[in-house]
Order: structure tokens, then C-alpha cells, then sequence
């Protein structure tokens, strides 16, 4: 399957989905140029891209403002083409899809890069360590047309590198910073004292509201009829616009946006000096050259040891459409980040060992433990046992296409409650591979009054907690439980403990990385029989 195959594939998904539900019944209620105000019978969220629906799905703007009225939803629409239906539907991933399409035909031109032709000294700030400053040199050292690829493994600083990389770059450049998340930017962003952040103020996290035009505007704004609303929405983003214009012109500036809002607002009009796209490995290349066509310098930062993107279809080796991953197969070069800051050491140093080979592990690492717990299973309450495995003699069932284990849930429901008891909610995390399981841990936890988050792994990934359970699920095959990315995230999102729970029987003397993380752990002195 090619990238153009994937795509019509994808589209083709979502155009079903979205005419099979979340269709809302829709009113023009009134118009200012091309500004709408739109009952909606249904919420779509401002920010997101909006279609009409009758026998095509056709997007037509994207949504300014919402507010709830006693009908429905008032939604603020800028329409790029005027709406005459009845019905519509939220369309990010369709808008997505064909803006995707499109960069995908001028792939070859936009692929034009050389690669970095070496480090010249830049003074880097002394904070930075050895691996910092080699790739924050090499950013602003690039000459025009040049590529820059960077591996930045968990808790390695990448963040702290884009954000003083993109500092420096803007007192004599424009430089956008992009991912395809907001969180991504928006930890970039909050990093810096001058930056102007493009996007809708709901999806803007943080301290980097701060930069954004946008959200000091909307948040003054109040209406008395629809009509006011259209005037008053249409004058606030003409001038919103304006002032964004005026700093953008100027240049020498950090740009904070998502991708897809890279080609849906103001910035479409500019191109930047240097572009930095985070996240890469989990973003697909189609996506990425909507950045990459704006940029005179690219750098990118990603980790292919991560996941690769989630499609809506099942791919085969979806890997390789991974942004990172593509264009390190044409590059083949690659700077790395070494240093690790984040998690317990033991946590680390398996991710280190088996994943990526090489990584230094900062002194501050040893001391970041959990309090200690009075708690049932001693060593879940330890804090010098940061890496246990808990054996239980337990099944896995089959649910459809997807898998459940009553025992690692009833463990995973009891776990919590206990920790609970010193370490907040939002602190511990559930991750399982399975769809199933996570539906059963939810509803265990529900009924203990537990408000921990139980997910998938793709869901986790980018973020982290002080605890994590890990329910393996599986005691057949464990080839996916086991999976080299999926276990690295799952692992590296703990910081003070990581907890995996499963049938050690199943995993024992297999070629597998589950079954080298349970002689790691158990030379950690972390295996628990429980009886």
C-alpha cells in the first residue's frame, strides 16, 4: 500500500463513520460576511473543522466560537464556502485527509532538502548538556535548504533543546514550532518569554495562553442577539487577524501552531526561516509535508522507538509512514539526545539496555521514588522498588477481536485503592493493550470510587505519570503485549514506579522483551509471587 492508497482509504473510513453518526440537525441563524452563526442540535468543539452532510460529507469552515443555548449550540462558523444545508458534522480528519492529499502530489518538491552538512560551533546556553548543545549547534547552524533529524528518547530534554533552539533562531528569524498536538507545542511555548501562539484558546494549554492574541480578544467578548453575535465574532477576527499579521510581518519571532492549523489560518500566508516538528514518529509523513512545504531549514525531532501514528484502517508496517521514520531512510543521519532526567533509574535502565542502547542516566534519577505505603503486597508500597513484576496464576478470555483477565484486574481495582491513599488519582495510570481490559478496569475502578486513568498505550503516549500499572492481559500470545514500541511507552511513561501484572509462566524463557523485563526485574530483586 502506497501513501496516496492509504489516504483514499482512510477518507473513505472516515466519510462512513461520519454519515453513519454524530450528524447534527443545523439552522443559519444569522450572517456576517462569511462569518455564521449556526444552531446546531449537537456540540462540535471550537477550533474543529465542520461539514454539511446529505449524500456527500463536504467540509465548508471551521468553527470560531460555541456557546450553549437552550436549543442546542450556537456555533461561530468562518465558512471558506457558504453552507446551505440542513445537517452537519465535525470534519478535522476529512479537512485533514485532503490537505494531506494534496502535499502528497508535491512530495518530490517539498522532499528538496540536503542534509545538514555538518556542526559549526554556536555558543549554546551553559545549562544545556554535551548532547543539548551538539544538537541545539546544529539547529542554528543549518543553511538554507538544509535538514536537521534529532532523536529525542523520553525525558531527554527535546523540549528544552526546541525551545532555546527556536529562542536563539528568532533574533534574526521567523520560526514555527509545530507537532501534530497541541500539547506538544504548547510545552514549547510555555518555555519562552516572546512567541505568538495561532490557534483557538479551548485547544491552548497553560502558561502559553500567554502569546496567544487570540484568547485575550474572545475572552472580552458577549452578544445580545444573532446578530450581534455574527457582528460582534466576524469584527473580533478581523481584527484578531490583524494583529497577528502585523506580528508575523515583522518577523523575528517563535510561531507556536499545529500543522493542520498551519494551512487553515494566517500562517498560511507565510513561510518560515526554520521549522522544528515535534513528535514526528507518531506523525504520518503525509501530514508532516504541510509543515515542510513552509520551510526554508527543517528540523525534526521525534524517537522511532515510540509508536508510530494510529490510522483509522489497518496498516501494515504503519511504521513507515512514520514522518521520523520516512525521512531517515532518505537522510540516514541522525543527532541523538543521551541524557535521561525523568524517570527512576531502574524505570530507565531497561528502556536504556534493550530499547535504545545508549542512554546516560542523570544522578537526580536515583531520588525520584514514591512516598512509602502501608499496603497489602509490601513491595507496591516500597519506594526503593521502582520496577516490580507481580506473577498471577491467571487466563486471558476472548472478547470479539480483543482480550480480558479478571485476576489483573481485580488486582490492578485493589493496587489503586491503596496507593491511592498517598499519591493522588491523576498521579497513577492503567495502561493495557486491550480494548477489553480497559473497558473491565474502568468499571472495577468505577465501582471503588477510583478516578484513575485507564487507556490504551497509544493514548498514553507523550505523557506521564508517578505510577503505572501495566496489565499484560495476554497468557497465549503475547507477541503484541510484548511489542518493542508499545512496551517502551507503556514503561517509560511511569517516573517513580512502573508495575507490570500478568502470568510470568506465560512470558519465562520466551524471546520476547517481556521476558527479558522479568529477568531484569527480577535481578532488581522486584518479582512477586502471589499466591
Amino acid at each position: 500500500m502506497n501513501l496516496q492508497e492509504l489516504l483514499e482509504k482512510i477518507e473513505e473510513k472516515v466519510t462512513r463513520n461520519v454519515l453513519q453518526k454524530e450528524v447534527f440537525s443545523a439552522e443559519v441563524l444569522a450572517r456576517k460576511g462569511d462569518t455564521a452563526i449556526i444552531l446546531s442540535s449537537g456540540l462540535i468543539q471550537p477550533g474543529s473543522s465542520v461539514a454539511w452532510v446529505d449524500d456527500v460529507v463536504t467540509p465548508f469552515g471551521f468553527v470560531l466560537d460555541v456557546r450553549k443555548v437552550k436549543h442546542g449550540f450556537l456555533l461561530a462558523v468562518k465558512e471558506f464556502e457558504k453552507f446551505e444545508g440542513e445537517r452537519i458534522a465535525e470534519a478535522e480528519n476529512l479537512l485533514s485527509i485532503a490537505l494531506r492529499k494534496e502535499a502528497v502530489e508535491r512530495m518530490d518538491e517539498i522532499l528538496n532538502f540536503r542534509n545538514w552538512s555538518g556542526i559549526k560551533k554556536v555558543n549554546a546556553p551553559e545549562f544545556l548538556d554535551d548532547w543539548q548543545k551538539e544538537c541545539f549547534s546544529a539547529a542554528c547552524s543549518l543553511e538554507e535548504g538544509e535538514i536537521l533529524l534529532v532523536v529525542g528518547p523520553p525525558g531527554t530534554g527535546k523540549t528544552t533543546f526546541i525551545a532555546e533552539s527556536a529562542r536563539q533562531l528568532s533574533k534574526e528569524e521567523m520560526v514555527w514550532v509545530t507537532s501534530n498536538t497541541n500539547v506538544a507545542v504548547d510545552n514549547v511555548l510555555e518555555k519562552l518569554e516572546k512567541a505568538i501562539r495561532i490557534g483557538h484558546p479551548s485547544k491552548i494549554l497553560g502558561n502559553a495562553k500567554r502569546h496567544s492574541i487570540e484568547a485575550r480578544i474572545l475572552s472580552q467578548l458577549s452578544f445580545n442577539s444573532y446578530e450581534d453575535f455574527a457582528n460582534k465574532i466576524a469584527n473580533a477576527y478581523r481584527e484578531i487577524v490583524r494583529l497577528q499579521e502585523e506580528v508575523l510581518k515583522n518577523g523575528k519571532i517563535v510561531v507556536g501552531a499545529t500543522i493542520l492549523k498551519g494551512s487553515m489560518s494566517v500562517l498560511n500566508r507565510f513561510e518560515f526561516d526554520t521549522v522544528f516538528l515535534d513528535e514526528a514518529s507518531n506523525t504520518c509523513i503525509s501530514t508532516a509535508l504541510i509543515a515542510l512545504e513552509k520551510a526554508r531549514k527543517a528540523v525534526i525531532v521525534g524517537d522511532p522507538y515510540q509508536l508510530p501514528p494510529v490510522y483509522e484502517v489497518n496498516v501494515p508496517n504503519s511504521h513507515a509512514f512514520s514522518a521520523f521514520n520516512y525521512l531517515y531512510e532518505i537522510y540516514r543521519r541522525a543527532l541523538w539526545l543521551r541524557r535521561h532526567y525523568r524517570c527512576n533509574a531502574d524505570i530507565i535502565g531497561f528502556s536504556a539496555r534493550e530499547v535504545y542502547g545508549k542512554l546516560e542516566i542523570d544522578e537526580r534519577c536515583y531520588n525520584v521514588k514514591i512516598p512509602r505505603i502501608e499496603t497489602t503486597i509490601p513491595e507496591v508500597g516500597d519506594p526503593s522498588k521502582a520496577v516490580l513484576f507481580l506473577h498471577c496464576d491467571s487466563e486471558e478470555k476472548r472478547v470479539g477481536a480483543s482480550k480480558v483477565n479478571e485476576v489483573e484486574a481485580e488486582l490492578v481495582s485493589q493496587i489503586c485503592d491503596e496507593l491511592s491513599a498517598k499519591i493522588s488519582d491523576e498521579e497513577i495510570g492503567i495502561i493495557t493493550p486491550y480494548v477489553k481490559q480497559r473497558e473491565l478496569i474502568s468499571s472495577l475502578l468505577e465501582d471503588f470510587g477510583i478516578h484513575c486513568e485507564v487507556s490504551t498505550v497509544h493514548s498514553y503516549q507523550g505523557r506521564e505519570k508517578e505510577v503505572v500499572l501495566y496489565s499484560i492481559t495476554a497468557t497465549k500470545n503475547l507477541y503484541f503485549a510484548s511489542d518493542k514500541r508499545l512496551f517502551n511507552v507503556a514503561l517509560t511513561r511511569a517516573k517513580s514506579k512502573f508495575i507490570a501484572i500478568g502470568n510470568a509462566k506465560a512470558i519465562e524463557g520466551k524471546r520476547l522483551l517481556l521476558s527479558k523485563f522479568l529477568e531484569y526485574v527480577k535481578a532488581k530483586k522486584g518479582y512477586v509471587v502471589l499466591m
